[in-house]
């Protein structure tokens, strides 16, 4: 076996090399990091949607229940029935 000693520009061109790959995979884990925040954010905000549909539509069966099917004119603040 032979050892043979490399040049000082070589092994630096080698570490240089190495530790812009390092920094990358670093970047990388810190984009899927935020990435992971952001899909958790959606969730929540998605969930939260969900949360005011099915309120908005409770609120509009009562409406039903209480006045019959119908039409609501918010500016005026009036309903009108469907006859």
């Amino acid at each position: 076996m032979k050892t043979i000693k490399l040049k000082t520009e070589e092994v630096e061109k080698l570490k240089n090399g190495i530790d812009e790959l390092e920094l990358n995979y670093i970047h990388l884990g810190i984009l899927d990091y935020q990435i992971l925040l952001i899909e958790n954010e959606k969730l929540s905000i998605a969930q939260e949607i969900t949360k005011i549909i099915n309120s908005e539509n409770e609120l509009l069966n009562s409406y039903i229940k209480e006045y019959g099917e119908g039409k609501i004119d918010l500016d005026k603040g009036e309903f009108t029935t469907i006859e």
